[in-house]
């Protein structure tokens, strides 16, 4: 199958480029709140460190980018292209890039997460440099994963490498799990009995299940959509959502 492509019979519009624009418009919304979130950041709170300041434009930036590329892959797929059915199996610049440009984006944050959990664990070395090497396995695998994408002319291609696909995703899942689960439990410890105290603990805690919890299930959920249906695109429209966090 792998070099041939799909007979035209074979070719859902609903399977493949429907589940792409679904998760395009969930990607473009979450964008328009993280876009309001740094608004909001930065008039509020002005007297922040520069550096702190510099990574929520930096993440905001490769958010952007990110949201660019897929609004230009799925203009190409949906417009450009709109009359030649067999165009929705060739992988195109945008989404190697955008996958890239993902996994810088999560890398910086959970460095961030890593450094809040080396605080709340009273300088704890032990979570920060497990998270700091997942990390940056997780970054080496999409980049290798997105240079042979750039190389292939079929998305059914995929198959030769799912391994990397597979692989990244699971690490992935599991770190945001381990990140998520872990800044749980540390916030815990502050509990003092105290409402107002223990309220303002809880919403951090409900925080942490988004930003952890919910992104490994979308890490979860691109997995067994890809080993379920590789050649539908109900995978990107998780994956499109992964470095969306609110």
């Amino acid at each position: 199958m792998a070099g041939l492509g799909l007979p035209r019979g074979a070719i859902r519009l609903d399977d493949t480029l429907g589940a792409a624009f679904l998760g395009h418009v969930v990607t473009i919304a979450l964008y328009g709140i993280t876009t309001m979130q740094a608004f909001v950041y930065f008039k509020r709170n002005v007297k922040d460190s520069l550096r702190l300041k510099l990574s929520v434009s930096v993440l905001w930036i490769l958010d952007t980018l990110h949201a660019g590329l897929i609004t230009g892959a799925m203009y190409w797929y949906c417009v450009t292209s709109f009359t030649n059915l067999f165009a929705v199996q060739r992988p195109i610049w945008p989404i190697p890039t955008m996958i890239i440009v993902s996994n810088a984006s999560n890398s910086i944050v959970r460095g961030i997460f890593g450094y809040r959990l080396w605080k709340l664990s009273h300088h704890n070395w032990i979570l920060p440099t497990v998270i700091t090497g997942f990390s940056i396995f997780i970054l080496v695998d999409a980049t290798y994963f997105a240079g042979k994408l750039y190389s292939i002319p079929l998305y059914s291609d995929i198959s030769h490498f799912s391994w990397s696909l597979y692989l990244g995703l699971s690490v992935e899942a599991a770190c945001d799990l381990i990140v998520a689960i872990t800044q749980c439990m540390l916030l815990r410890r502050f509990e003092t009995g105290i409402r107002r105290t223990d309220s303002v603990i809880r919403v951090l805690i409900t925080y942490s299940i988004n930003t952890g919890l919910l992104t490994s299930l979308c890490a979860i959920g691109a997995l067994v959509s890809y080993a379920a249906a590789p050649h539908k695109f109900i995978y990107f429209a998780f994956y499109f959502t992964l470095s969306k966090r609110t």
